[in-house]
């Protein structure tokens, strides 16, 4: 194949330093179902497409049991990359996005990212072939681990990604305790080229490290295989990996781009075209981009000296540079070589800037950043851990509420409170240092003060949680060392929050790990609060439920063993629930009466004022129709009040409906009786005779 190698000096194309792999195919549509070893199901999907901070991701939807998490990813030349997680309690930017898988793969690499509150560091283990329902496959082994000894606390993750068709196995071990998740279908077509690297138990031969002689060039390969570069500025970079009978080649190329080249569609074309130059016979088929044709893949058919051969292209985009891939081998040892190749390609690094010295830059950052300080446990990790610590040994008796609506099993001398199933527990009156409550609030967002009742508007948890103790004068200062959604850390939540959520509710549950001020002590306290806020849509009306402990800041975990223990005893009198369920109803049946009675009656009066308004309108009407029907002459009008009856005036009185009503009028047109302008007397006319003599004459 001495012809192939010829063909990198006139390839002047583009795509990003990147591995060939696609180990997280994010086609929208794609979508993974899978069982989780504690019975549960878990279904993966891609749904679309969004930015974050600028950078277009792809959306990745999980749903666990009716809970939906959204992932924001890209998959580029350096690897999956987590930029955002959603969902409907929280939404969280990962600034700098936490790469998940790291490209090129190459095993023992290791790298830390910041996982929401905690440091998280990432391996890449190895290779191991996975069998699951939908398949067997042969995966790249990513490890996960977030350690902090001096919390006792451990979580470990390896997740198994298979080329083409993504993840495909996860184990968990959670302070000891394993999880199991494995792929049972998928709708996706995978990619015809497995990425993996060599078995232990492998034939092929072992791989030496080769560093170029300038430095920027650093790959694993055969020792016998040969590798050949050329560092051309009008080209870029650009090296041959070859077996030494030139029968098999792995190509590299990393090139400036030029104006025309935007998007690896558009670069594959141009080097589909060149190659033609020299293969006559030369093919691409299979071809498959990513939706923002950022990668393009492709599978290759040519003759080469009279001789078939097959191959893979890859091609790689970003802005400013390109890289290409290309796998090559006589068809007859296509099968045997392909594994080979692509152990090769995927180990490729190259840097203009050299290895050496990008290698010893990092070492000197790395020597820059400070060791990352100690964090406070999470609520999960720390209830997690309560399980397995015996805690305070103190011997329980059993107590009851007042209205005996509840009971459990409280130490000696303490002391306990409340009604309706909701209670107070704590351990000494005046100082109040340890303890345990579980209460509820409705709440009126009014700017009416009203006695016993919080007017305040709708708050998530953390914010609920300071609403209800300044409420209560029990906390002040009052810091959020942690949170996590409530179903996830209490597992028995999540069909009581779906049933909310079914009846319309909207509901935001959190476990909070908090640390505030205690008004009776003065002392710093630090608990563990469940909280749960909700309301319906278009009601200003909202609840909050609140169940949590507490106890001194340094004891906090060495008390909650015995606050599980206390909770473990918690029952509610039924006979009591039910009467109160039936007391609740009748009280709700006739709050409905009495709203119907009240539409009623209001329902009548607008009856009323309607005929009222057809009334006055009728008149109005009547009126104006008597006034078009009336020809009206001079002292001639209607009275619109009475019916629009027509009355008649003249000097001396009134004609109406009624009659004729004479009175000693004033005549001010023909100056008799009194003069309305002033105070000279006229003559009066008493009698109509004396006025018709009078006009006469």
């Amino acid at each position: 194949m001495h012809t192939i190698q010829t063909i990198i000096m006139i390839s002047a194309f583009a795509v990003s330093t990147a591995s060939s792999q696609d180990y997280f195919p994010l086609k929208a549509g794609n979508q993974w179902t899978y069982a989780i070893s504690d019975g549960t199901s878990m279904t993966m999907k891609v749904t679309g497409d969004a930015n974050v901070n600028g950078v277009r991701c792809t959306i990745v939807e999980t749903d666990i049991n009716g809970q939906t998490n959204k992932a924001y990813y890209v998959m580029d030349s350096n690897g999956l990359k987590d930029y955002k997680l959603e969902n409907s309690y929280r939404e969280l930017v990962y600034n700098p996005p936490i790469l998940r898988i790291k490209l090129p793969f190459v095993k023992g690499q290791r790298w830390t990212c910041k996982d929401g509150e905690f440091t998280t560091n990432f391996e890449s283990v190895g290779n191991e072939k996975i069998q699951t329902q939908a398949g067997n496959f042969q995966c790249i082994v990513i490890r996960s681990s977030t350690i902090i000894p001096e919390q006792n606390y451990s979580l470990v993750i390896d997740n198994y990604y298979a080329d083409g068709q993504g993840f495909v196995y996860q184990k968990v071990i959670n302070n000891g305790q394993e999880s199991i998740t494995t792929l049972t279908s998928s709708n996706i077509q995978p990619l015809q080229i497995p990425a993996r690297v060599i078995e232990p138990n492998s034939t092929q031969p072992e791989f030496e490290k080769y560093l170029s002689p300038v430095g920027n060039l650093m790959l694993f390969k055969p020792h016998d295989w040969d590798v050949t570069e050329s560092n051309r500025q009008e080209y870029g970079y650009a090296a041959t990996i070859a077996n030494p009978q030139e029968t098999a080649v792995v190509m590299f190329m990393t090139l400036p781009l030029n104006e025309q080249i935007t998007n690896s569609v558009i670069l594959a074309k141009m080097c589909i075209a060149e190659f033609g130059t020299e293969f006559t016979d030369f093919k691409a088929t299979s071809i498959k981009s990513t939706p923002d044709k950022d990668r393009t893949i492709m599978e290759i058919t040519f003759t080469d000296e009279g001789k078939k051969g097959l191959g893979h292209g890859y091609f790689f985009y970003t802005k400013r540079i390109g890289t290409i891939y290309l796998l090559l081998a006589p068809e007859d040892q296509w099968n045997q070589m392909r594994t080979m190749l692509t152990n090769i390609a995927v180990n490729i690094a190259y840097t203009p800037d050299g290895i050496p010295n990008v290698t010893e830059h990092g070492r000197e950052l790395a020597a820059q950043t400070p060791a990352p300080q100690g964090r406070v446990l999470s609520p999960a990790a720390m209830l997690q851990q309560a399980k397995n610590r015996p805690g305070r040994q103190l011997t329980l008796y059993p107590n009851a509420l007042s209205d005996s609506s509840l009971s459990l099993q409280i130490p000696q001398g303490w002391n306990i409170e409340g009604q309706e199933a909701k209670y107070l527990l704590y351990d000494n009156p005046q100082t109040r240092n340890c303890g345990m409550t579980s209460i509820s609030y409705t709440i009126i967002p009014t700017e009416i003060s009203v006695p016993g009742v919080i007017n305040a508007p709708y708050q998530p948890p953390p914010q609920a949680l300071k609403l209800i103790m300044q409420f209560t004068q029990s906390g002040s200062n009052l810091e959020i060392l942690g949170e996590i959604p409530g179903e996830q850390a209490l597992p028995e939540l999540a069909t009581t929050i779906q049933n909310l959520r079914m009846q319309g509710l909207q509901v935001d549950s959190r476990l909070l790990h908090v640390k505030y001020k205690n008004p009776f002590s003065g002392a710093t306290l630090r608990g563990l609060f469940s909280v749960q806020c909700s309301m319906l849509p278009m009601s200003p009306v909202w609840q909050v439920s609140m169940d949590g402990s507490w106890a001194p800041e340094n004891e906090l975990e060495d008390w909650i063993p015995l606050y599980l223990r206390i909770g473990a005893t918690l029952r509610v009198n039924q006979q009591w629930a039910q009467t109160d369920m039936q007391n609740r109803n009748s009280r709700q049946r006739q709050l409905n009466r009495n709203l119907q009675n009240s539409i009623a009656g209001a329902n009548q009066a607008f009856d009323q004022y309607m005929n009222s308004v057809q009334n006055a309108d009728r008149s109005r009407d009547y009126s104006s129709w008597m006034w078009s029907q009336t020809t009206l002459g001079q002292g001639t009008w209607l009275a619109e009040n009475e019916g629009a009856q027509v009355y008649r005036t003249d000097a001396f009185g009134i004609e109406g409906p009624q009659g004729r009503v004479d009175s000693p009028a004033y005549n001010t047109t023909r100056f008799t009786g009194e003069n309305p302008w002033g105070g000279n007397q006229l003559d009066l006319v008493d009698t109509r005779a004396e006025y018709e003599n009078y006009r006469n004459n």
